[in-house]
Formats: structure tokens, C-alpha cells, sequence
């Protein structure tokens, strides 16, 4: 199992890495740990993330609205499965913008009309691409809305809490 740490007050990239080994990743440390997909779904043979958002409207009751647009994050170099030879190249495995861009194959998109090309794609443009493989985009946009919508609802508890603690300092002042 390869496994992948992020400091969490790290921004841009500063700090990920990949590790097989638990015990080197420090228990007094705030870290967030995700368990590696070994069989990421690829885009032309890169691996790739979407970054999409989200207006919470309403907590009571929830309301949330997912913004029809994202982007989406491609490594700059080709997926290869880790292994312990190649876990130190990041741009094979990491997405995050940061740690591509100053790679030698990075490729801005240069042309929002074409935005299919280089490294950063529009999720229009990942729709697209998924819809000529055969890919159900209707399906995959209306699981993804679920995915949303279910971690509101998993955090709505504790949303509410602190939303109306916020609100309970700022009307006593």
C-alpha cells in the first residue's frame, strides 16, 4: 500500500509525499494521509484530479449548489504505478498545480477556447474527452452531486454548530 501525506497547514504543494511505510510519518505531526488509488482513472495516460465548487447556501436547511465548471489537474509526466524506484516522482503522481508547473513538460493552457490542451484542462473539456471513451458524463456529474451532497450531510452537524457560534460572538459584540 502506498499511501500519500500532506501537512496540513502546508499550502501549494509545500511537503506531499508518498510513503509504503506508516512509521515514518510522525503521530505529532497534523498530517492529512490518503490511502494511494493504484488504478487512477487516466486522462491520455496522466493521472488527474478535478477541483470543483461549491456554494453552501443554507445550513438550515442545507442547501448547496455545485458550480456547473471546475478545472482539472493533470500530472505533467505519464502514470506509471509506484513502486519504490519511482515514488520520489512527483510529477507522475501528484497533481497539485504547484509541483507541476515548474516541471520542464509543464504546458499552460494558453487558449480558454481550447480548453483541452496543456495541463490544466476546464471539466468541460474532461467531460468531453470521458464522453468520446465512452464514459456516462450524465451519470458521473449526477454521482458526483450525490458525493457532494452526502459529505454535507455526514459534517451538517457540526456545520451548523459553528455556523451558529460564529454568528452567537459576532450578534453579542
Amino acid at each position: 500500500k502506498t499511501f500519500i501525506v500532506k501537512p496540513s497547514k502546508g499550502c501549494q504543494g509545500t511537503g506531499i509525499r508518498l510513503t509504503r511505510c506508516l512509521d515514518e510519518i510522525s503521530p505529532h505531526e497534523p498530517n492529512i494521509v490518503q490511502r494511494y488509488l493504484h488504478r487512477p482513472h487516466l486522462l491520455d495516460g496522466y493521472k488527474y484530479d478535478l477541483r470543483l465548487y461549491v456554494l453552501l447556501s443554507a445550513v438550515s436547511p442545507l442547501r448547496l449548489y455545485l458550480f456547473e465548471e471546475g478545472l482539472v489537474r493533470m500530472c505533467t509526466e505519464k502514470y506509471h504505478q509506484p513502486t519504490n524506484a519511482n515514488m520520489h516522482n512527483t510529477c507522475a503522481h501528484l497533481t497539485n498545480y504547484s509541483i507541476n508547473k515548474s516541471d520542464g513538460d509543464y504546458v499552460a493552457n494558453a487558449d480558454a477556447a481550447d480548453d483541452a490542451s496543456g495541463h490544466k484542462w476546464s471539466l468541460a473539456a474532461c467531460y468531453r474527452a470521458l464522453a468520446e471513451d465512452g464514459v456516462d458524463v450524465g451519470r458521473l456529474s449526477s454521482r458526483i452531486d450525490s458525493i457532494f451532497a452526502k459529505t454535507l450531510i455526514a459534517a451538517q452537524n457540526h456545520i451548523t454548530n459553528k455556523y451558529a457560534q460564529h454568528f452567537r460572538r459576532r450578534n453579542a459584540c
